[in-house]
């Protein structure tokens, strides 16, 4: 990665654009020993069906960061629009192990924390990350799935969230 000095307009019309765009709403989980340690991301991507993987982007900065490196495993719970008070929680009204408070947490046989009622949980092992600006790309090699009703996703917009409507 190159190191340059990004011009303000650019910077300001990147973050205004970013903004705009609709993104689906999840949660990153992961465990080292006895703690549990969750995060509401919308860096969150499908990266290939062979072998099934995604992507997850988390900032270096963040307890989180160093949690999923350390595990070598996570999950990404999909949030349906109902999960509001969830992704509150885990965006940052909440800390540590209250996060788990709000919504129907279980834990799975790997030690992952999952949502039962989440749209879907993927559980990965991690498989590669790449450092980026101020994030890592964690690779996610896709071991289970559950998947929960179908229903509307919760999306992230111009700083809220809420639901998706079909035409």
């Amino acid at each position: 990665m190159s190191e340059a000095t990004v011009d303000t307009s650019v910077f300001d019309g990147f973050r205004g654009a970013m903004r705009r765009m609709a993104s689906s709403v999840s949660v990153i989980t992961t465990v080292n020993g006895d703690a549990h340690h969750g995060m509401a991301a919308t860096s969150v991507s499908s990266l290939s069906f062979s072998p099934p993987s995604l992507l997850v982007c988390i900032n270096r900065n963040i307890t989180m960061h160093d949690a999923v490196k350390m595990a070598g495993v996570f999950c990404v719970n999909i949030l349906g629009e109902t999960h509001g008070d969830v992704c509150d929680a885990f965006g940052g009204k909440l800390n540590g192990a209250e996060r788990f408070t709000i919504g129907g947490w279980l834990d799975h046989d790997t030690g992952l924390r999952y949502l039962p009622d989440a749209a879907a949980s993927i559980f990965c092992k991690l498989d590669a990350t790449f450092e980026y600006g101020t994030h890592t790309i964690c690779v996610g090699l896709v071991e289970k799935v559950i998947l929960g009703e179908e229903g509307a996703p919760l999306l992230y917009r111009e700083g809220g969230v809420g639901g998706f409507r079909r035409f």
